[in-house]
């Protein structure tokens, strides 16, 4: 799978059968099993860190801007 990145690469943190792939200001959800993409989350601010915490996943940005995401199959 080729992936054209609109912003610059921060790092990829793999989750179940999902790929979270975090950019500046965006992060792409990828499927494993059918290598497509199944969201894009675009970012309020530069990216900082991702958590993970069973099913959820935890976008932090700069300027202390928290994003929930639920990794629940679809």
């Amino acid at each position: 799978m080729y992936l054209d990145l609109m912003f610059l690469f921060c790092e990829m943190v793999k989750v179940n059968q999902k790929l979270f792939i975090a950019t500046e200001l965006e992060v792409i959800v990828v499927d494993l099993e059918e290598y497509n993409i199944i969201d894009t989350i675009s970012l309020p601010d530069m990216y900082d860190k991702i958590e993970i915490n069973c099913d959820k996943i935890d976008i932090h940005c700069l300027e202390n801007i928290l994003i929930k995401y639920n990794t629940g199959d679809n």
